[in-house]
């Protein structure tokens, strides 16, 4: 009988927890212990078996969590104890005579798997793949009653992997802190069996060569004929078919069989194609086949032209530009859906990416299969290894390493074998790392790294990602928690540690891998960004591991409506920490008349928030960019992909937002946090990168430096290009300041080359607000091949007399104000209250008398702009033009991997690149947190043009306007109207000439 495989996954199951259960000080097995299932205890239901199916539990599918089915959605709600996930089984009769498993695609943390109340399996390695062999008890064409019994003693849902936590006497591994049964399938094979193929790519790169490596387990001793087939993913057509005999032993084998396969395509990130290899092995009447999905790819690492170690794929260069990824998911805590794994390939791409690396946890399947298939490299982790000392335990228990603790040695190298054998087909895989910030090198690390050179030796392995900097970490988190955000120049300061690796078909352990993590963030964008990650030693590969820790709004609305869409009424495990913010959008987002403000780029609820992620956007993408301007550089991780449960600490006595962490371009339920387009610009692997080198706000005739690179990652050829660079202003006056210089292009795998630092000067006809360089470079053909943009703020109040010139307008007791018209050259006076005006620019409270004058004016056509405060907000509730009281004011943003508060404004802006007329508040633009109040009510029509967010529900309104009459009144808490602010005094200018449409 061939082998037959059924999921049993989307059957019925139950779930139930055994809460009366004890598991406390239950002796713990090794996997080589519980080999011998007879002689471990037998834990049946506290309700006894006959019971079980009685008890008031969920009905479920699989994959499945206790969290998601009973926090009601709380994020800190936390089961430690039982669970039973049970159903039946019926096995036909003519498998009678065969060998019947269950396969498990993952468990945690202990499970014990009964089938007609025998336990018959046990496995304590958590979260990875296991089979059971349960033919001695299956009934045939029966009903057998199968219950898989799981034992949660605790975990972490902080971002780091240095928490052991105890489990009686034992200490445990870290790992994610749930209950978890994931896929199952019931597996029919003969006696003779494959357990595991391996298709190897092998050397030549380009070469098609694989080498099929076969695991049987063969019930008889010999002669046995194995087929290999190779065919197409799509449409099936064979391009390889071979046949040879061998001979087995009885017991365990394993046979290597090279092939060529001369017609097939090669799998990459542009042109991910894919083949099916089926090894079917007949021995006499027993038959048993394995089909493995696979690509031909060959990754190297070798000497590029420059004599520096690069990354090669199919022998041409690449780079790895990924973001670390911890493996929490909205909703489901432990598993990613269909829906998450595609979002999280695609979104990376849509962003320029190629690659995402999982960190600090062993990685999800799901989103391995959809980077073969979409295209997209991978970078595993197993997680929960430290050596040394650098394991922390809770209640003030002493730190420890994995050395000397047979339990947990024996755990990780089975669980880093059953990885490495799980995902070793996957073609998107291109680099594994034993751990994180831990470079220690021991006897026990060089021994885990040689059992993964062994089990696939065509990957680049690797001691660490990061080294061990636990002193400065906790000098850097008792800082943060001080709320001192301020990234001092000490911590700058990069270290470039040398890491001990297994280059791809290399046995020979060597120590030239560059991997630096530079985590740190400020509330805003930083200048300094421009001058960091300088690569300019020669010889080791380089890589920085983990880059920045800058945080970005949830989609919280569509997390939210999410999780109405979950199977079985799942309630999600953390719903509490989206539905706050979901429903203050879903309140506000018609009466404030959101929808097609941001240049139109609000279309719905969702992407509200985007808007306030633009600054992630930007500065992730210009760290990105600024890596990539490097030659050197190898690839980066940016910290971080995904966001996390945001439960707190388990450290005792530290503060909640230790451990947590936001600092993530994706949310929980792999949603961009803004815009992909704005990120995107910057990772483009053509174009010409200018980095402003001496800051970001001049006046006329002031010089600005820039720094010009060209970054070429395979696209254009060697040779002669010429380049010129426009400056250009908001009104379209533009000047061509740089013009046909002679740019040799190096080509091949030279990835970035500096050009010329330019020096260039604004010319005083220049208007104020958003000046850009517009670079190009033009081939022999006067085509356009690459080009690269950069901006500054360009203080020039006389350029904004033409918008002003038809108004004639007054102020009330606003200084700022006065001060910004005069050297605009507006027309302009005090407030008169019998004078008409196109423009009323007020800042202290008038006295109602006043004010009703104004607001008649205002009625007549005037537009009134108010610098809001308080006490506005208290006289327009008294008048009636606010309708509800505000009670809630201020926006202080923070920074951090677990920063908080982004916000956005619209419409007076200008022509901000690449997010047009909107800007985040903690982009580039602003000096200082804005300002916003909460709630905006009034019974006119109002449109928000300016937001700003906080976790998890805090909301502010930061620019708004209120139809009155004719006129409209405009509502500024965000940015105070100063002399030296070019920010706020775009703002104002855009405000005091809206009703002719600003600029």
């Amino acid at each position: 009988m061939a082998r037959q495989r059924r999921d049993i996954s989307q059957q019925q199951w139950h779930l139930w927890l055994d809460q009366e259960a004890k598991w406390q000080n239950d002796k713990l097995y090794t996997p080589n212990e519980s080999k011998d299932i007879s002689k471990l205890p037998m834990n049946p239901p506290t309700v006894g078996w006959s019971k079980l199916e009685e008890q008031d539990g969920k009905t479920i599918t699989l994959p499945a969590t206790v969290e998601e089915f009973y926090s009601k959605g709380v994020n800190d709600w936390e089961y430690h104890g039982v669970s039973w996930y049970f159903t039946d089984l019926i096995i036909p009769t003519e498998a009678e005579g065969k060998r019947i498993a269950l396969h498990f695609e993952k468990t945690r943390l202990r499970a014990e798997i009964y089938v007609n109340e025998r336990l018959m399996g046990y496995d304590l390695v958590s979260e990875t793949p296991f089979d059971v062999d349960i033919t001695k008890v299956v009934k045939y064409g029966q009903v057998n009653k199968m219950a898989v019994r799981i034992t949660n003693a605790g975990g972490t849902r902080g971002w780091n992997d240095v928490f052991a936590f105890n489990w009686g006497e034992c200490t445990m591994l870290p790992s994610h802190d749930f209950s978890i049964v994931g896929h199952v399938s019931l597996v029919m094979t003969d006696k003779t069996y494959i357990e595991n193929v391996f298709v190897k790519n092998i050397l030549p790169a380009c070469g098609n060569k694989l080498e099929i490596i076969t695991e049987v387990n063969s019930h008889v001793e010999g002669e046995a004929k194995v087929e290999i087939e190779i065919s197409k993913v799509e449409s099936k057509a064979y391009v390889f078919k071979d046949s040879f005999k061998t001979l087995l032993s009885k017991g365990a084998n394993t046979f290597n069989k090279q092939i060529v396969v001369p017609e097939a395509k090669l799998w990459d990130i542009h042109s991910p194609n894919l083949y099916n290899c089926k090894v079917t092995i007949s021995e006499g009447e027993q038959t048993d086949d394995i089909c493995e999905r696979f690509g031909f790819r060959v990754m190297e690492v070798k000497e590029a032209t420059t004599g520096n170690l690069q990354y090669f794929l199919n022998g041409e260069r690449i780079r790895h530009k990924s973001a670390i990824d911890w493996g929490y998911y909205a909703h489901t805590g432990a598993y990613a859906t269909e829906e998450m794994a595609e979002k999280s390939v695609r979104n990376a791409k849509a962003i320029g990416h190629t690659a995402i690396n999982f960190h600090r946890q062993i990685g999800e399947p799901l989103i391995m299969e959809k980077a073969d298939e979409l295209g997209l490299y991978m970078y595993e982790e197993p997680g929960g290894i430290k050596t040394g000392d650098l394991f922390l335990t809770p209640k003030g228990l002493p730190a420890f390493g994995i050395e000397n603790h047979p339990l947990l040695m024996e755990l990780f190298e089975v669980r880093l074998e059953r990885m490495i054998k799980r995902d070793r087909n996957h073609p998107s895989l291109l680099i594994y790392t034993m751990a994180n910030e831990d470079k220690k090198f021991t006897d026990y690390r060089a021994k885990v790294l040689q059992l993964a050179n062994e089990l696939d030796d065509s990957r680049f392995i690797i001691n660490s990602s990061g080294s061990n900097a636990w002193p400065s970490f906790l000098n850097l988190l008792g800082s943060f928690m001080k709320h001192s955000i301020t990234c001092a120049p000490e911590r700058r300061v990069v270290k470039h540690f040398s890491h001990y690796n297994y280059k791809p078909y290399s046995s020979q352990l060597e120590k030239d891998h560059v991997d630096c993590h530079t985590v740190n963030a400020s509330d805003r964008f930083e200048e300094e960004i421009f001058e960091s990650h300088q690569v300019k030693k020669t010889r080791p590969t380089r890589y920085w591991g983990e880059v920045g820790c800058y945080c970005g709004p949830a989609n919280w609305y569509d997390v939210c409506e999410d999780q109405k869409n979950l199977p079985d009424g799942r309630e999600g495990y953390d719903n509490n920490i989206y539905q706050g913010m979901h429903d203050k959008l879903e309140a506000n987002y018609d009466k404030w008349h959101l929808e097609g403000t941001c240049d139109g780029t609000i279309q719905s609820k969702s992407d509200v928030s985007k808007q306030a992620g633009r600054g992630l956007m930007y500065i992730d993408g210009r760290f990105s960019q600024t890596m990539c301007s490097y030659d050197a550089t190898d690839g980066y991780a940016i910290n971080g992909w995904s966001s996390g449960p945001q439960v707190g600490s388990q450290l005792e006595g530290q503060e909640r937002a230790g451990m947590d962490w936001d600092s993530a371009l994706c949310d929980e339920g792999r949603n961009l946090k803004g815009p992909a387009e704005d990120y995107a610009y910057w990772t483009r692997p053509l174009q010409i990168a200018l980095f402003r080198s001496n800051g970001a706000y001049f006046k006329p005739n002031g010089k600005v430096d820039l720094r010009c690179v060209l970054i070429n990652e395979g696209a254009l050829t060697a040779g002669d290009y010429k380049m010129s660079i426009t400056v250009r202003d908001r009104k379209g006056y533009k000047y061509t300041n740089k013009k046909d210089m002679v740019v040799h292009v190096k080509g091949g795998d030279t990835f970035a080359q500096e050009l010329d630092k330019i020096k260039l000067t604004l010319d005083s006809k220049l208007a104020g607000g958003h000046v850009s360089f517009d670079a190009v470079l033009i081939d022999n053909e006067g085509d356009i091949v690459a080009e690269g943009k950069e901006q500054v703020l360009l203080d020039n109040p006389q350029s904004f007399g033409d918008q002003l010139k038809e108004l004639k307008g007054c102020t009330y007791k606003w200084d700022a104000a006065t001060k910004a018209l005069k050297a605009a050259n507006a027309t302009y006076e005090d407030f008169n209250p019998h004078a008409s005006y196109d423009f009323i620019a007020a800042a202290e409270v008038p006295d109602k008398n006043e004010l009703t004058t104004m607001l008649h004016k205002v009625k007549e056509g005037s537009t009134m702009v108010i610098n809001f405060n308080e006490g506005w907000a208290k006289l327009l509730l008294d008048v009636d033009i606010l309708s509800e009281a505000v009670t809630e004011w201020g926006c202080e943003q923070t920074g951090f991997w677990y920063g908080n508060g982004w916000g956005y404004v619209s419409e007076f802006i200008g022509d901000a690149f690449p997010s047009g007329n909107v800007i985040s508040t903690n982009g580039w633009q602003p000096t200082g947190d804005p300002n916003g109040f909460y709630p905006f009510e009034s019974k006119y029509d109002k449109r928000v043009y300016g937001l700003w967010m906080a976790r998890h529900d805090i909301m502010r309104v930061t620019m708004a306007s209120i139809d009155y009459g004719k006129g409209k009144i405009l509502l500024n808490p965000s940015y105070e109207l100063a002399d030296k602010d070019i920010l706020s005094k775009i703002i104002f200018y855009n405000m005091i000439s809206f009703n002719l449409g600003g600029i």
